[in-house]
């Protein structure tokens, strides 16, 4: 299906109705700087070999029906600015490290199966997660055993009370 195609640089073949699974042989097309499969009817996993394109900047494979992981490899492409496995049925934990530290979660929407810190679903076995505590500032206490906005307020209105207090003298 893709096989002959000559890749350069970049290659738009999204929305062509292609199926099957993705080649691993992309993988070997090192110059490819934007490779976008999305809105094709790809299953299947993502080859691991597309983490052997270091020039790759722009990754999307949104749109599909790719299963299994995300391998690992890709969080090598150092490069990669834009990346959208979004709409697909991948599983697993999504990485967080390399390039997939600059990722948010829209990359990864609607993947039901996927967890991990950047999803918002803690994975099986793992610790829930929790937001950081938040710092209340009226639990922060003065050195005058009144909390912090309470002196606040007493100065403040005194700053404002002052010339009326002091106009009769």
């Amino acid at each position: 299906m893709l096989v002959g195609l000559k890749f350069v640089h970049d290659r738009e073949l999204d929305r062509n109705n292609f199926n099957g699974t993705i080649p691993s042989d992309l993988g070997n097309l090192t110059n490819l700087v934007s490779l976008d499969l999305y809105l094709n009817g790809f299953s299947g996993s993502i080859p691991d070999s597309l983490g052997k394109l270091t020039k790759l900047r722009f990754l999307r494979l949104n749109n599909n029906s790719l299963t299994g992981e995300i391998p690992m490899s890709l969080t090598d492409l150092t490069a990669l600015q834009v990346l959208d496995l979004s709409n697909n049925r991948l599983s697993g934990v999504v990485p967080d490290n390399g390039s997939f530290s600059l990722f948010t979660h829209i990359s990864f929407d609607n993947n039901l199966d996927l967890c991990g810190l950047v999803t918002g679903h803690p994975c099986p076995g793992s610790a829930p997660f929790s937001p950081p505590p938040l710092s209340s500032p009226a639990s922060v206490s003065s050195p005058g055993g009144n909390t912090a906005p309470e002196v606040i307020v007493v100065a403040a209105a005194l700053l404002f009370a002052s010339p009326a207090i002091g106009y009769p003298w």
